[in-house]
């Protein structure tokens, strides 16, 4: 498995308090069904929304969230902040140096916007940088940028989008980690 895949599963783990295993499972399922994936949620003591509430968390989701979805919770990969390609010993393979870059949204509504947001975005970056090693795949985890955006809709919604550089490396043939 990519070191990729792994992150992510490993990321959704730590946002919903649900082990890697049950995250893994529900992912393979959902690749053998096809279509939207359904959420992950988690509610009471652990919820991410106000008073523990349960708030819908989705991997890589592209259809628009409607009003009764939110708020809710995107995780996706954004890219790449850099590649560095080491060589490994004679007759070995290297490795490279990856910054992945995560993007966290949080999807909210009504006044004030930023607010609603952050009420989630605050619970969700906490359950992140418990482990910013993301169970040992990455060497470290580091928010680096947050952003609101509104969104065209009925009444008051948008976006807190946080910005994660994720450092990983990983075998240069397999793209899996060199870490665990």
């Amino acid at each position: 498995m990519s070191a990729i895949r792994s992150t992510l599963e490993r990321a959704i783990a730590a946002l919903t308090g649900l082990t890697l295993a049950q995250v893994q499972a529900d992912l393979a399922a959902q690749l053998q069904v096809g279509g939207v994936a359904p959420p992950w949620s988690v509610a009471g003591s652990t919820g991410l929304g106000p008073a523990g509430a349960a708030v819908p968390v989705y991997l890589d989701r592209e259809p628009a969230l409607r009003r009764e979805q939110v708020p809710a919770v995107v995780l996706e990969p954004a890219g790449t902040a850099g590649i560095r390609r080491e060589d490994g010993e004679v007759g070995t393979t290297g490795t490279y140096q990856v910054v992945l870059r995560l993007a966290l949204g949080v999807m909210t509504r009504g006044d004030p916007q930023a607010i609603r947001a952050d009420a989630v975005f605050a619970p969700a970056h906490a359950r992140l940088m418990i482990d910013p090693t993301l169970g040992g795949t990455a060497t470290w985890l580091r928010l680096t940028e947050i952003t609101f955006q509104r969104d065209d809709a009925d009444g008051t919604s948008g976006w807190l989008v946080a910005m994660y550089d994720v450092s990983l490396a990983l075998d240069e043939v397999a793209l899996t980690s060199v870490l665990i």
